[in-house]
């Protein structure tokens, strides 16, 4: 929900808005988040652990 907020309050926003903008968008946003927490850590175990861990650097 958060995302797609933030696609909305962009300036690059066509108009009218479009479902698939928005949903391309936001998948756009978790591949990138996936492939940041696979870099990271390419292990089956603690991805969820390792994207939190980028998630909280991000807000520092």
């Amino acid at each position: 929900i958060a995302r797609v907020f933030a696609y909305l309050m962009e300036s690059r926003v066509e108009l009218p808005m479009k479902d698939a903008a928005i949903f391309g968008d936001t998948s756009n946003t978790i591949k990138r988040a996936l492939e940041k927490t696979h870099k990271r850590n390419s292990d089956k175990k603690q991805i969820c652990k390792t994207a939190f861990e980028i998630a909280l650097k991000q807000l520092i």
